[in-house]
């Protein structure tokens, strides 16, 4: 159970939907020749889908979904930050496909 959950069931409270944005830091590897440029555009821009990296970070945390479904070994890679309260327009657009 998260600490919000358990934060929600001992105290009742209001929420919103906000935007955040996490930026996680790991290692990956590329061809030798690529510069930052090039890395940058294979990211974002490229039809490179970054769910590689996604899965290759879980595995680097150990998250098992049966054995070992806790991403807090993740911490110290990743910070969070506050974009925006949520709108229509956010839900649609970044919900779970």
């Amino acid at each position: 159970m998260t600490s919000l959950r358990r934060f929600r069931i001992i105290h009742t409270m209001e929420t919103k939907k906000v935007v955040i944005e996490l930026t996680v830091k790991m290692i990956i590897e590329v061809p030798k020749d690529w510069d930052e440029d090039s890395i940058n555009f294979y990211l974002n821009e490229s039809s490179h889908c970054l769910e590689a990296e996604v899965f290759q970070l879980a595995r680097e945390v150990g998250f098992d979904e049966e054995k070992n479904p806790s991403l807090c070994s993740i911490c110290h890679r990743a910070k969070g930050i506050y974009i925006q309260d949520a709108n229509e327009e956010n839900i649609e657009n970044l919900r779970y496909a």
